[in-house]
This record gives structure tokens, sequence and C-alpha cells, in this order.
């Protein structure tokens, strides 16, 4: 199939589902009508008893006929009207918003299909597997290419490799085999042939990747669900705070103030019960009602709502594509990061870029998830950062060298590190670490300013690292081979049931990775390899049997008891012939085990030695500890005098399980001694010439290949490693410091997830960690470790050495001093690993095997025996001790039943994309607010992304087959393969960006942190405002008085002044610790006593004095007017005018004090004569603004009308009145700032803690 065939089809299938979904949602065609005007929707802005009311009060105001009530009764049907189109457009974009994300994609799809794409703009055909990218291969154009899995369509043909994971549901195109597997399910070889293990080596065929025929397109299912599911998220906490504030003042305050002004004015009006004489049944009951109730119907309020919230989502999306300004130094771990003047060095704002962006979120083009997934609401009160994968991600996308493992002569002048048992060698191992260049993903260093003096010993080794882990020509043969391993470990019972993984890299076959940056440090430059040419490449693997109790070696029942994955033995030898002197070498690279069998001396920089079985064990035990956290290759070389005779590059070689070591078993007689230069003792040859003479020749030939790869000379280890990357632990740094939590959900065993997440600077104590594996039994796991009780509270009775040894943190251990090997510490020693009935059944499995090069490990009951790798490597800290729960199906129980500390967890291991979604519910259920990053690349992470509050979909790094070859290349016009793909994939995401975009997502963090303080701040702000001004005029209409305020002042004030302030208050609101503080969680809000009497003292006490203080004088100067009131006509225009002149004084003054106490919401931490002009220059100019503005229409009217009757007193009470307001305010902010403080300690302690009801402290 052609790509442009292909990519049609994938946008005709795409958007037939769409058309779909959109029918069947259809016919539910007012549920978004309820979720835009429903009172009880928590998303309606504009409820539809809002409407209702303000329906009714326009048409009272109509009714009453007068010049300005009909003005202001035009002016709220006008904006009523304005609010529906408003929260109707807004509504509808919301349920449709998804289509129209869906739409963008498929005219992207239709776009790229008119261009063509070459082999050269796919990932490279041999990338390394890795878990956060699922590539498939398949055929495109008539070429091989491996394709992202987004991109592959219904009846592509595609090529299965034996072990792999079908994409989605495949056949077999094969006419004698009707095969067809589902998605998920693993390719055996065993449906073409079955596998038997044999007694003796034997070549066995390797499988071709086989052609199937993709019978569904795979994105088809995981589009149905998102379009299902995109408008059924968790309403965000500024939603519900908005929600809350307003429900109570449209249900309980407004309906408390209209009966209780209707119930008064039938009093008044029936019993004349008025100071003014001329009050109308129109005042009391058409004008007076609608005074009180405009300011609490917020009628500019849903519209500035609406673009604030647009505006400022515009600023976060802006502010994460620009480059982090602070992050600038290279030391992770550097204190000077965070300062006071961060904040000072923010990005500036491009107004054009982010009027670009608001405009599309305004009209929802579908360019960014704006109201389904709001980025803003969701970072600004973030309390969990979810990370789903790893490689390139948090890490490089490749690993590298971390320690380099050989042997050396003892000398007088070196540390003697071993001195209990180096008395029968003259060699002594050594060590050296390697440091990863931060800024490079390949580039590593030597932390000994001493090492070239080990270059005698590392340039073999560096020679063997370049021609046989970085030779591409080998990496063909290497793929399939890898391939075939991976079939044989899946099928083996040690490792457990992956058929709901993606994550079969995870499986114990550790890629060779990309060392030519270690090699060229040794002095082998790029390009050397091409002075050997490559005669034949050999590639043998020994299958792991874990059966029954008895069988096979304790080390492989002991792994199958703690669960962990361990690497399968095998190995590569490449035949080498030199271009000068056309003389043939062997270089084997695999896993130590196997390679360490076909060694028989060691090379220690100047000459040979012969391996005893003291060095071998110190090699096995570098290697066991460093293959249980790391990745670990093992080298060896042997010359040779003629090419093996390997059957062909199909052909494997397998080991029968019990041949270690095949040394001693099936060596050949050597004829030409030639091949075997070796200071050690020559094994005698067993094999009768009897024997020999019944063989064929196919058997000869497996002995001879077998012959070939014997006598070899070990050389030395490499630990690789995946190197955290800096600006992750930076971010995790700075997380932590803003009280949020970074989570990471590890897809790999407790040990290697803990061992990264040390490095990236998370905690893996004793509670830091939870298994999401539901197979795990945490009483009988911990019984089976360490044959000890079942760990509680009780354990404080321990001796203090088992204390240290159950609660030290296993990675401080492991690298408690590089340059030495890692014998155990710590623990009991002596103390058997498993019980002695199993371990007496592995003496004797180990015995009655023969099994020579392991029996030590099986010996119990003698300390000597104790401290080998088997025992020792298994005594790391592996054990919950915490008794927090494994596996996803008791997280809730424990929740319910026992503590929060799951909730407190920072790393989730043994994750499947199942259990990370559920796990994602149950921080949502308990209040967390969850934002995800995952891998664009990996469509597991879709559902996951849909599960989350908002979600960061990143493209990753794809891991390279060397650092000198590019995962792909890019088109010459428009998208490449993996950039469309990552579109596809992260459909349900609020923002997509690669891994080396400058972006900043903890700048947006702080940048959404402020804005949705400031809109808290605003609600606060508004809602208090608007009780004041209604509250203020009820109480002067329940003591008898005319209105304060006219119809259209108070239009005036709440419709103008008030989104005025409100805007400058929304970029002049600033806190001083934002960094530092916590936002708390999204709990649901109710009425309650303490909230009740907090409200009051805070909110209502600001306002005490402007209401007393105008009150007072409203009633002064009403009592001044009124004796010059009588039933004349002239006197009753007069005490009009003067009515009118003193509302004209109360509206400039209570504007003149809602100023002031505005000034109060603009930070939670400093008091306002604290106030930077710089940063709050906005309130100052906006209040500024609307004070001349309103002075000045006074002073026109005082100098048209007098001030004659404006009583002194008012003059005096209303200046008394602003100083005494400020006053008032401060010491209410004093008291506000003290009560955060205790709240921000108590949620810092809160969040520092995780102290369960199982802490032995």
């Amino acid at each position: 199939m052609k790509s442009r065939e292909a990519l049609r089809r994938l946008a005709d299938e795409v958007r037939a589902v769409r058309d779909r979904e959109y029918a069947l949602a259809a016919r539910n065609r007012l549920n978004w009508l309820y979720a835009t005007w429903h009172p009880t929707s928590r998303l309606a802005i504009l409820k539809a008893s809002s409407v209702g009311v303000c329906v009714v009060l326009a048409i009272l105001l109509l009714c009453d006929g007068g010049g300005d009530t009909v003005t202001a009764g035009l002016v709220i049907l006008v904006m009523t009207m304005l609010n529906l189109a408003v929260t109707g457009l807004d509504g509808f974009l919301r349920e449709h918003e998804i289509y129209r994300r869906t739409d963008r994609l498929i005219t992207e799809l239709e776009e790229e299909s008119g261009r063509e794409w070459n082999s050269g703009n796919y990932p490279h055909l041999h990338t390394p597997m890795s878990a956060s990218v699922v590539l498939q291969w398949a055929i495109r154009n008539g070429e091989m290419v491996n394709v992202p899995w987004a991109l592959l369509v219904k009846d592509d043909i595609i090529y299965m490799k034996p072990g792999q994971i079908s994409p989605a549901r495949c056949r077999l195109l094969d006419e004698n085999i009707n095969l067809t597997l589902e998605q998920g399910e693993t390719f055996h070889m065993d449906a073409f042939k079955r596998m038997e293990k044999s007694l003796l080596p034997e070549f066995k065929i390797s499988m071709e990747p086989q052609r199937f025929i993709l019978e569904e397109t795979p994105y088809l299912a995981e589009m149905e669900c998102i379009l299902k599911n995109a408008r059924h998220r968790p309403v965000s906490k500024l939603n519900k705070n908005r929600h809350f504030m307003f429900s109570m003042v449209e249900l309980a305050v407004l309906p408390a103030f209209a009966i209780l002004l209707v119930v008064w004015n039938l009093c008044r009006y029936n019993y004349n019960l008025n100071w003014y004489l001329h009050t109308s049944f129109d005042t009391l009951f058409l004008i007076e009602p609608a005074i009180v109730g405009i300011p609490l119907l917020s009628l500019s309020f849903p519209a500035w709502w609406i673009a604030t919230n647009h505006a400022a989502l515009a600023s976060v999306l802006y502010t994460l594509r620009q480059c982090n300004q602070f992050l600038k130094t290279a030391d992770p771990f550097d204190d000077t990061l965070e300062n006071p003047e961060m904040e000072e060095r923010s990005t500036e704002v491009s107004c054009s870029n982010i009027g670009r962006i608001m405009k599309s979120s305004l009209l929802g083009t579908g360019e960014y998830l704006c109201r389904t997934e709001n980025l803003l609401h969701t970072l600004g009160s973030v309390t969990s950062f979810c990370c789903t994968d790893k490689k390139g991600l948090l890490s490089w996308q490749n690993p590298s060298a971390e320690k380099i493992f050989f042997f050396k002569p003892k000398s007088e002048d070196h540390l003697n590190l071993m001195p209990d048992e180096l008395n029968e060698s003259d060699i002594t191992p050594e060590i050296l670490t390697v440091t990863h260049d931060h800024d490079n993903p390949f580039g590593v260093d030597f932390d000994d300013p001493q090492w070239k003096n080990y270059l005698p010993n590392l340039k073999p080794l560096g020679l063997s690292i370049l021609l046989n882990t970085c030779n591409l020509w080998t990496e063909e043969k290497y793929t399939y081979f890898f391939q075939h391993l991976l079939c044989e470990s899946v099928r083996e019972p040690l490792q457990g049931n992956v058929h709901d993984t993606n994550t079969l890299d995870l499986l114990p076959i550790p890629s060779r990775g990309c060392l030519c940056e270690l090699s060229g440090r040794i002095g082998f430059p790029t390009g050397y390899e091409n002075e050997f040419e490559l005669k034949e490449q050999m590639q043998t693997f020994r299958p792991v049997i874990a059966t029954a109790a008895g069988a096979g070696d304790s080390f492989t029942r002991n792994l199958t008891l703690a669960k962990l994955k361990f690497p399968f033995p095998h190995m590569v030898s490449l035949v080498m012939e030199n271009q000068l002197d056309k003389s043939l070498q062997l270089v084997t690279q695999g896993t130590a085990d196997i390679v360490l069998d076909s060694c028989v001396d060691a090379w220690v920089g100047t000459d040979l030695t012969g391996l005893n079985d003291d060095l071998k064990k110190k090699i096995l035990e570098f290697y066991h500890r460093a293959s249980l956290t790391s990745y670990c290759s093992a080298f060896a070389y042997r010359p040779l005098s003629y090419i093996p005779p390997w059957p062909s590059d199909s052909y494997y070689l397998e080991l029968p399980h019990n041949s270690s070591p095949f040394l001693s078993q099936y060596n050949r007689p050597l004829s030409d001694h030639i091949d075997r230069v070796s200071t050690a003792m020559e094994i005698s040859d067993n094999i009768t010439e009897s024997s020999a003479g019944s063989t064929d020749s196919k058997t000869d030939d497996v002995y001879s290949c077998i012959e070939s790869q014997c006598n070899q000379t070990f050389l030395g280890m490499v630990q690789m490693q995946y190197q955290a990357r800096v600006d992750i632990v930076q971010f995790i740094d700075l997380l932590e410091k803003a009280c949020i939590r970074f989570v990471h959900f590890s897809k790999e065993n407790e040990l290697r997830s803990r061992v990264f997440s040390e490095k990236m600077g998370l905690e893996s104590g004793w509670n830091c960690h939870i298994s999401l594996r539901s197979d795990v039994d945490l009483r009988s796991k911990t019984r089976q470790m360490y044959s000890r009780k079942w760990v509680t509270k009780k354990y404080s009775s321990e001796k203090p050495s088992a204390k240290h040894f159950m609660s030290a943190s296993m990675p401080e251990n492991i690298n408690d001093c590089p340059r030495h090997i890692d014998l155990p510490k710590f623990g009991d020693s002596c103390k058997p690993l498993l019980t002695s009935v199993a371990a007496e059944a592995s003496t004797a499995a180990a015995a009655a095997a023969g099994d020579t090069s392991m029996s030590y490990m099986s010996t119990t009951g003698q300390c000597e025996a104790e401290s080998t790798s088997s025992s020792s490597m298994l005594q790391y800290d592996m054990s919950n001790r915490a008794q927090l729960p494994c596996g996803i199906e008791n997280i809730r129980p424990h929740l319910e039943e026992m503590d929060n500390v799951p909730l407190l967890v920072s790393l989730f291991t043994d994750c499947t994309p199942t259990s990370t979604r559920e796990m994602v519910k149950i921080l949502q259920e308990n209040s967390e607010v969850v934002t995800t990053m995952g891998s664009a690349a990996n469509f597991h992470n879709m559902r996951i992304f849909l599960a989350a509050d908002a979600s960061l979909a990143v493209e990753p790094l794809y891991p390279q087959v060397c650092q000198h070859v590019s995962v792909y290349s890019y088109p010459r016009t428009g998208l490449s393969p993996t950039d469309l793909a990552s579109h596809l994939t992260s459909v349900a995401s609020s923002a997509l960006f690669k891994r080396d975009d400058q972006v900043t997502i903890y700048g947006s963090i702080i940048a959404s942190r402020r804005h949705v303080i400031a809109l808290r701040h605003i609600l606060q702000f508004w809602t208090s405002v608007s009780v004041f001004l209604s509250l203020y005029a009820l109480v002067c209409l329940l003591l008898a008085l005319p209105s304060p305020l006219s119809v259209l002042q108070q239009l005036l004030v709440s419709l103008l002044y008030l989104p005025i302030l409100s805007t400058a208050l929304f970029f002049s609101t600033y806190d001083r610790n934002i960094r530092n503080i916590s936002t708390g969680k999204n709990n649901e809000l109710k009425i309650s006593r303490e909230i009740l009497c907090y409200s009051i003292w805070c909110y209502s006490g600001r306002f005490v004095i402007p209401l007393l203080s105008a009150l007072t004088a409203h009633m002064i100067t009403v009592s001044n007017i009124l004796p010059t009131c009588s039933s004349t006509a002239a006197a009753s225009s007069h005490c009009s005018i003067a009515f009118s002149v003193l509302q004209d004084v109360n509206c400039t003054f209570i504007t003149l004090l809602i100023i002031l106490i505005s000034l109060t919401f603009v930070s939670r931490t400093d008091q306002i004569w604290k106030l930077k002009p710089r940063k709050s220059w906005h309130i100052l100019c906006a209040g500024l603004a609307i004070t001349l503005a309103q002075f000045v229409y006074l002073m026109m009217k005082l100098a048209v009308y007098g001030a004659a009757h404006i009583s002194v007193l008012t003059w005096i009470l209303y200046p008394l009145a602003l100083f005494f307001t400020i006053l008032v305010n401060e010491a209410i902010k004093r008291q506000e700032i003290k009560i955060n403080v205790r709240i921000q300690k108590r949620a810092r302690l809160d969040f520092g803690t995780k102290l369960g009801i199982n802490s032995p402290f």
C-alpha cells in the first residue's frame, strides 16, 4: 500500500467514526443546554434562574414608564440576551470541541496524503525497542518501513517478529496455517513449530518476520473512546468555587433579600411607613426591587469571565512555548536555581501572539482544547503531576555507560579493596565510574583523573565495543536474534504474564546500546572499525528454566520468588578479519554468565591470567548486582585461525539449560594450539574417538562452533543505565517546593524503578513506592525475601543491625563506594535467604545436575556461601515495609480502611496502561488535581490522557541504533510520519510538543497559578461588592429611607466599574510566595460553620465601615432634605433634585470605598502599604481613572444644582470613612495573612508527611 493511499483511507475511516459518534451524540441535543444553563450545573456561568430574574426585573422597570427606568430595563434585556448568546455559544463549542479537533486532524491527514514519504522519512528499521514508542514493520510504497502505530490502516501488510505484540487484530498470510491475533496478543513461534528443549546443543533455525494483514485500523477504537468520553472531565476547582459562590448569591441571598423587601414594602404601602411621603406604588414594587436585585445578578460577569479565562489560557499556552529563562545551570543540584529574582525575569508577553491564540480559543477552531480540558484551571491548582513514560522523556533515549569493570595487577601502592579475598591472586578488580554529559545524549567522561593509567586494560575493551556494539553490519541479524530471545523469554514461567502490557522491552533482554563515545574516549575514533571486515556472526543463547521446587538452580528460583526480571543468557560473537594482516579475531559481547563460561583467562593490561573461582565470583557479583538495577554487558576475545562453520544467517545456537559451564562439556580436541593463547591450564578432552565418529556433519559443526567460542579471554564489563535529564531533576525539585507531587508510573519492577527515581531526586525509602502488580502477596513476599516475620510496628524490637538492614535505602548501598566491589555490607549475611527446606532442595538439585560453577550459589548454612552473588544480590531493600497495598485492586480498600499514604507516594511500579488509568481515577476520587505527561508515540497513553484533568503529550526522543545514525529524516515539505502520528495520538491532550522543544512547563504552571489565584480573588471581590451594594440599598429601604442609589447608578457600578476594577485586579494580583504555596485539593465545597465565620469576618468585615458610614451619611442628609419637601409641585421638584444630588454623592464615595477595598485583594501575602506600584499599576490607574471620572461628574452636578442640601456631616463622614476603611482593612488583612501562613504550614506538613498507621517511626 502506498503512503498516500494509507493516509486517505485513514482520513476516511476517522471521518466515518466521527460522523457516527456525532450522530449518536445528536440524539441527546439538550445535554449541552443542561450543562450551559441549568442551575445545578457546575459548568453553567449563566443560570436559567438568573435569566428569569433578569427578565422579571426588566419587565418591572419597563412597566414603570420613567425615562431612567425604561433605559435601565432595556439595558438589562440587552445584557441578558448578550449573556445568553455568549454562554450558549461557549456551551455549544464545548460540546463540539472534540469534533472540531477531529476535523482538524482529518484535514491534516488529507493534506499529507497529497505528498509522498520515502523510506528515510520513517524511523530506522532497526530502532531499538522502547516503551515510549510503538512502531510496526509494514509495507509502504513496496518497501518495508517502520510505521508509527497511529498510521496503520486496515489491509496493511505488516511483518510480525517472534515475541512481538500484535498492534491490532491481524491474520497470518499463510494458506497452510490459520492464525489470527487480537490486539495485545504475543506472536509465538509455537504456532509454526513446537520448539522442543534439547539436552544437547543444537542449531535452531530462526523464524523470519511473518506477513500478516491487518483486519482493522487500530486507531479507530481509541478515537471512538475519546469521542464518547472527552466531555466527561472532572470539574475544575476554580469552576467549583465560582459555582458555589454565585449559587449562594442567586439561590440564597437574592431570594432572601427579595422576599424581605417585598414583605416590608407591603407593610410600608399599607401603613404608609415612609419618611418621604411621595413614595408611590411604582417606586415600592417596581423600582426598589430592581435597585436591590441588579447588583446580585452580575449582568456583566458571564461575558467578562469567558473573555478573561480565554485570555489567561492564551497567556499560559504562550508561556509554555517560551524558552526557560532561569534554568541555565547544568548542575541538577544547584541550590541557586530559585531566587527572588526569578519572577523579575519572566518572559515578555507578545500581545499579537496571545491575541492569535485567544482568537483561536474563543472561536473553538480545534487548535487547542480549552473547554473540555482547561489547561489553565488544571495547572493553576494541580496537586499531582504524573508521568507515564521514562525513555526519551524523563531520561535520554539510550542508556549510557556508568561503570567499567576490569582486572589489573595488584600493586603495593594501590588501595587494597579486598584484603580478605585476594590472598590467592595477584590481580584485583577495578571499577571506573563514568559520568554522563548532561547536554549530550551520548557524551561520557571518566570520573578518575588518572584513568589514562588504565589504558592498557581498556584498549582491548574499547576495540571490542567498537567492533561489536556499534557495528551497523550486525544490526539486522541482532534485531532478529533480539526478537527470538524475547519470544523465548515470554514463554518462560519466570517472566509471568505480559499479555496486558506493551513492555516487551522490559523483559530481560537488554539492548546493546551505543558506546561509540566510550570507545572514542579510550582511543578508537569513529571509522577505525573499517580496518576490520565482518566474516561471521554467531549468536548463542541458553534458556532459563524455572519449574517446580527443586528444579533449576537456587539463583533462578530466588529470582522467581522475588518477581525479578533477570537478563536472558546470550552472547553474540563476531569473526572479524584484520585488513592489514588478514588475521581472524573473535569478539564476543553478551551476558556475563554465559560469556564467563566461555572464558579461561582474563586480560590484566600487560598479560593474561587464569580465571579461578574467586575471580569468577567477583565477576558474577558485579554482574548480578548491575543487572538487577541497570544493564550490563560482558566482553571477551580470542584469536582464530579459521572461520567457524556457522550454517547461515537464519540459525542460532541453543545450549542446554544445564550447560554451565559448557566449556568443560563440549570442548573439542585442539589441532592447532595457535588458536588458544592462554596462561590457563588446558582442559582435557573427554570425548572419545568412537563418539566423535558417530556424529554427523551437522553435529560436528555445532561442536566446532562451540569450540571456536571457548577458551576466550575475559576483557571486562560495562554497566549501562538510563540517565535522568537535568531539566527533569530541576523540574521535580521546583514542583516539590510548590507542593506539587511528581508521580512516576514506572513499567519496570521496584528495584529498577527505585534506582532511576533516586536519579531524578524522588524519595525511594521505606514507604515511597507501591507496586501495582496484582499477583503480589505482601505477607508471603516479605517472608520469602527475608525469612522474617511480617513487618509491623513491632519490628522496632529487632536488633540494630536488622533495623539498618530493613530501613536503609537500596541505591545508597549500591553506590556506596563506586571503586569497590559491591559486596553486602548490611543485614545478617549468615541468615539464609529462603527457608531451609527450599535451600536444601536447591542444593540437592544443583548437585544432581552437576552444576559446578553455580553450586556455591546453592549452599546454605555457611556465612561464606551466603555472601555469594545468589544470596547477597537479593538482600536489597525491596519489600514495602510500610505495608502499603500491592496491586491496583487493593488501593481503594487501603484508603478507606487504613491511611492515605498511597496518595502521597511518588513512585508506582509494575504499571500497565490499565492500572495507570485506574490509579489516576483513584487520585481524582480523592480530590487530587491530576496532570499527566506522556509519550505521544505510545498509543497506550491516549486513554490515560483522557482520564486526567489535563494532559501534555510529548513526542519523545526516539532511541538510536548508533549516535552516528539518525532516526529519520524530515521531508522537504509537510509533516514527518512521526509528527503526524503524534498529532493523532495527542487528540485528547491540551498541548503537544517535542522533547527538545524550548518549552517551560514549570513557567506555565506558575503562570497558571498566578492567573487562577487572581481569578479566585476576583470571584471573592465581585461577590462581596455585589452583596454590599445590594445590602446597602436594602438596609436603607428597610429604614424607609429613599433609595441611596438610582437604578442607572447600580447598573453603572455593576456593568462598568466592577468589570474594569476586576480586569485591573487580574493583571495586578501577585503573591510573594506563589512558587512555594499549596493550592489545596479539589474538594467539594459545602456550607460549614468555619467557612461561614471566616467569610463574615474576613469579607463582610471589610465592608462594615463603608456600610455604616454610607448609611449614616445618607440618613443625615435625608433628614436635612425632608423639611424642605412639601406637597407643592415646585417643592416636590426641588426635593427630587436634592435626592438626585445626594445619590450622586453617595455613588461617588461608594465607588471610592470599593476602589480602596479592591486594593486589599491584590495580594494575600502583603499588606496595602507594601504594594509595588511597578507591579500593581493596573489597579492604581484604573481606580484613579474611575475616581477622576466620577468626581468630574459630581463637580459638574454640584456646579449646576449646588450642594446646599448636602449636610456638612456628610462631607466630614465620608472622608473619615475612607481613612477608617483603610485601617480596618489593614487589620483584617493582617489576620488573614496569619491565617494563610498557618494554613500553608499545615498544608506543607501534610504534603511532606507519609507516616501511615504501620510506620515504625
